[in-house]
């Protein structure tokens, strides 16, 4: 089952008290939030296999031409049988065709895409790089970039002063550093020859995850159950 709520009516929606809204599955656990609230930051293997799930269910979003637009903790709910959930589909947009003029953005400023910011119709690498802060969150309780305006925020992307992985959590295993700077296009413990670009599909960061040996074996049911290929 892939880890994303069911959206039950998205073309209707539904008007409650006046307000319009989605029908979606009911899902019974904790928001990862909640999670990094209560118990404070995860361990590799545990934000991995998360990040595994949730490759998973960007892939089926982006499949039906459309994008997330909000992937964070509070929008991810991990099921009472352990199941990880992408939910809120209150901001998703169509992917943007080529040319298309970007618009007025709904979502999270902190986990945006520094195109986005820039005012870009939010596109399938704005997920992976939201994905790639979610990562980042989860085993630090920080933000890869930090800041108390959105105007502060945009400059400091414009800098390029995002704080890499490995200088807040120095122990975790490189491969999943090196997972996280390919999702975020940062890579800024390699050399600057060696940068990669930020992957354009989820299936292929799903693939990082699986290609390397220790991440494969963090989370290699889970791989299984995908069949990476």
């Amino acid at each position: 089952v892939v880890g994303r709520v069911g959206v039950l009516d998205r073309e209707r929606g539904d008007v409650h008290d006046g307000r319009v809204g989605l029908w979606t599955d009911l899902i019974a656990g904790q928001t990862l939030e909640e999670r990094l609230q209560q118990d404070g930051p995860l361990g590799a293997r545990e934000a991995a296999l998360a990040g595994i799930e949730l490759c998973d269910a960007l892939a089926a979003v982006h499949a039906q031409g459309l994008t997330h637009g909000d992937v964070k903790a509070a929008n991810i709910m991990r099921e009472r049988g352990g199941r990880v959930v992408l939910m809120d589909f209150g901001a998703v947009t169509e992917v943007p065709r080529c040319g298309a003029a970007g618009g007025a953005t709904l979502g999270t400023p902190l986990v945006m895409a520094p195109e986005v910011l820039r005012g870009e119709t939010p596109g399938t690498t704005a997920d992976l790089y939201s994905l790639g802060v979610l990562l980042y969150r989860l085993v630090s309780g920080r933000y890869p970039v930090e800041a108390e305006s959105v105007q502060e925020l945009c400059e400091r992307h414009g800098r390029d002063e995002a704080v890499p992985l490995a200088d807040r959590r120095s122990d975790l295993p490189t491969a999943f550093l090196e997972v996280v700077d390919r999702a975020l296009d940062r890579a800024c413990h390699l050399d600057q020859s060696e940068r990669r670009e930020r992957r354009h599909h989820a299936r292929d960061l799903l693939g990082e995850f699986s290609r390397d040996p220790a991440l494969g074996e963090m989370g290699a049911p889970l791989l299984e159950e995908h069949q990476v290929t």
